[in-house]
């Protein structure tokens, strides 16, 4: 089990980073104050953690703040294959690589280490990291989560509703033919792009677009692009209003989407 399979510890994990990181597409009243809500330490005792199989959801809910939450993960590796089964070999490697750690005895040693899994599936980048399955698992999680909505109001009726998404994926640039200057990658070659700005992605956002959806929280830790100019200083947090998108968002091809773990 990795540890991000619990909710708590994603918002542990979430409530470290600096606010510098935090972007705001739209900087709100109430997007502002969702995040500070949820991000500063000192309001998490305000909070109760229903995400227990035998809870009420959403996974957490506070009564003084009248927010609810739901936390869910997304990352680019997981597909439906031919048979329409949902495969994610990332996963299934992870999965083999804890079961010979609690064989090995070793932690047992460290009761109370974290482990955090990174294995190699030995794919190609394409087949690794890949935009199309990024955006359809953002997609996919977001439409179930959404199916529950009206049993969420049930069980907290005038409370603001919050999407939390840990987006586990790496980052994305779509590249331009004909470039000689852009993303840099692994083998310091330049490679002509311009980054993939998933809080302006057409695609992701109509999913949450005129929803009954309040918030969306939209922690990418993990999105690392060098350029020629040098780090491009992507946000690690996103937090929309879903009551005010009404901006211009981008349309990238899927076709030319790369990761920047080439």
């Amino acid at each position: 089990m990795n540890y991000l399979d619990d909710e708590c510890e994603v918002i542990r994990h979430f409530q470290e980073i600096e606010c510098s990181s935090v972007f705001f597409p739209v900087e709100t009243v109430g997007a502002i104050d969702c995040f500070e809500k949820i991000h500063y330490i000192d309001n998490w005792d305000k909070w109760v953690n229903t995400s227990g199989k035998a809870d009420s959801p959403p996974d957490f809910y506070s009564n003084e703040f009248k927010y609810m939450m739901d936390v869910m993960r997304v990352d680019d590796h997981a597909f439906i294959n031919k048979k329409g089964k949902l495969v994610n070999p990332t996963n299934m490697k992870e999965s083999v690589i804890q079961k010979e750690l609690v064989n090995s005895g070793l932690l047992q040693s460290f009761p109370n280490a974290k482990i955090i899994v990174n294995p190699d599936t030995k794919l190609a980048t394409h087949d690794d990291h890949n935009y199309g399955f990024y955006r359809d698992n953002f997609l996919r999680t977001i439409e179930h989560h959404k199916t529950k909505i009206k049993m969420y109001r049930k069980n907290h009726s005038q409370f603001k509703l919050v999407f939390f998404v840990m987006d586990e994926s790496s980052a994305y640039f779509e590249k331009i033919e004909n470039h000689n200057e852009g993303i840099i990658m692994k083998n310091e070659d330049l490679v002509g792009g311009k980054p993939h700005l998933h809080f302006w992605d057409e695609d992701f956002l109509e999913s949450i677009e005129g929803t009954d959806i309040d918030y969306l929280v939209w922690y990418s830790p993990y999105k690392l692009l060098r350029s020629d100019m040098g780090i491009l200083d992507l946000p690690k947090v996103c937090v929309l209003d879903i009551k005010s998108l009404d901006f211009d968002k981008v349309k990238y091809s899927c076709v030319r989407m790369a990761s920047s773990e080439v």
